[in-house]
């Protein structure tokens, strides 16, 4: 089973790749990471819908526990020989410094990197204010390159996934993010630009449905990192 670092250093390098895309299916338990990993791909993440799912719960923050997602994750790690990305909603609090410990914790975990959304878990006020969701992710940067290994920081812009089809502040939010250290920035513009997404420099596409992916070849000049498939696999 390869060490930490080296699964670290490869999915870094994974998306330095100039010709091809990186695909990152979704696993939702070891069986499925285990089945992706005999098919074929090269990384995995998780999907923090089809892990709530798989446990009876909803997909919402505080549904499952940084406690419980660690485990998870840690069960991942250890299934599979690729490198794991993660999913972990927005970090399990509100703080900064509850974001920084989660990316203590996730590379404690073994993980190549993770995700972190800008949503607050409140149903009347979902999205989390600008200078604090930004502080945030200052904070789990600075986690992030204390793990003296590399570490691949999604800082995801949500907006448009709770009813804010506020496109300006969507952007701002991203550049900002990109500004503050992160590696990529997802912003989903769901029900503006269909599933499609608005990032900065680099970014992501988000579930969409297979007879639609393009080739991974041809993302890149599209100014594609990755493609990834969130809860898509679970769905199905």
């Amino acid at each position: 089973m390869p060490k930490t670092k080296e699964r670290a250093e490869l999915f870094a390098r994974l998306h330095q790749r100039d010709d091809k895309a990186l695909i990152l299916p979704n696993a939702w338990d070891a069986g499925s990471a285990r089945m992706l990993e005999a098919m074929g791909f090269e990384a995995i993440a998780t999907t923090s819908a089809g892990y709530a799912f798989s446990q009876g719960k909803c997909d919402w923050p505080g549904e499952v526990s940084r406690d419980e997602a660690m485990a998870h994750c840690k069960a991942m790690v250890k299934a599979t020989a690729l490198p794991v990305s993660a999913d972990l909603e927005n970090g399990f609090g509100l703080r900064p410094d509850t974001v920084a410990e989660t990316i203590r914790q996730a590379g404690a975990a073994g993980l190549a990197g993770c995700t972190i959304e800008d949503t607050s878990g409140k149903r009347d006020a979902p999205i989390i204010d600008f200078q604090h969701s930004v502080e945030r992710i200052s904070a789990a940067v600075e986690a992030r390159d204390a793990l003296k290994r590399p570490f691949m920081l999604t800082a995801r812009a949500e907006n448009f996934l709770h009813g804010r089809p506020d496109l300006d502040d969507t952007i701002s939010r991203l550049i900002a993010f990109e500004a503050a250290g992160s590696h990529f920035e997802a912003g989903d513009l769901e029900g503006r630009f269909g599933q499609d997404e608005r990032e900065g420099r680099r970014g992501e596409r988000e579930e969409q449905p297979p007879a639609q992916r393009p080739l991974a070849r041809g993302l890149p000049a599209a100014g594609r990192g990755r493609v990834w498939f969130a809860a898509a696999l679970v769905h199905r």
